[in-house]
């Protein structure tokens, strides 16, 4: 490890922060994104680990546990971590962190113990639908967050909402948005301008832009924009 990385491991012990994805799961980008993200990072040579409450299937569930069963006191943090490569990994979630979002204050449990993580992270994520903004809160009340915004009346309005709530009780979080789906990059323009001047009164920091990704498939787009979210400076955590 070299004495840059040592440093960040450092600071992290005391900055325990998991950058919240936030969007609809149903779409598919959630998913794709959060798994382009780790890849960009690992091509960056650096290490992420993923929180992942996209649900799974029956399949899926049976072969991997949940991060249920660290809060259930059944497995430890160590045991639930499973990884693609060295630096690719995460933590299938869905179960514990949607039972987190009814609870959100119970965060610090799982935050408290990022330290016994057997690999070190230069940054940590955690997928969210977008109405988990409580929780997200509690894991990253001073840094990014990702909002993939559909171009819908509906999905904008609904990521208003949620940002506005949010600054009441983490005022200091830089917002970052990503548009998903649409007619194309005019139209993902335009639901940021439009985030960007309702939000103004109420943010300390502006809403940024973040990059628009036209469909699941879109490759170039996920990849585009995966670069984007890995720009911030990371944090080690172990």
């Amino acid at each position: 490890m070299d004495q840059a990385r040592t440093l960040r491991h450092l600071l992290g012990q005391s900055q325990q922060t998991i950058h919240p994805i936030l969007g609809d799961f149903q779409t598919g980008f959630v998913s794709r994104l959060a798994r382009q993200v780790l890849a960009q990072h690992a091509r960056q040579k650096e290490t992420a680990l993923l929180f992942d409450a996209v649900p799974k299937t029956e399949e899926q569930a049976r072969q991997q546990p949940d991060l249920i069963e660290f809060f259930s006191g059944r497995k430890s943090l160590e045991d639930l971590v499973r990884c693609a490569s060295p630096q690719e990994c995460w933590v299938p979630s869905s179960l514990g962190l949607n039972a987190l979002m009814h609870h959100p204050h119970e965060a610090s449990s799982l935050l408290s113990k990022l330290h016994r993580l057997p690999v070190t992270c230069d940054k940590l994520y955690a997928t969210l639908p977008t109405k988990a903004w409580e929780l997200a809160s509690r894991f990253a009340p001073h840094s990014d967050w990702f909002w993939l915004v559909q171009p819908t009346t509906a999905s904008v309005t609904c990521t208003f909402q949620a940002i506005r709530r949010a600054s009441g009780v983490c005022s200091e979080a830089q917002h970052r948005i990503i548009v998903v789906g649409g007619k194309g990059s005019d139209e993902a323009d335009h639901v940021y301008a439009s985030l960007l001047d309702t939000s103004m009164p109420f943010l300390t920091r502006p809403l940024q832009y973040c990059g628009f990704i036209p469909k699941t498939q879109a490759e170039e787009a996920l990849i585009r924009v995966a670069k984007a979210m890995c720009t911030s400076e990371p944090v080690a955590m172990a």
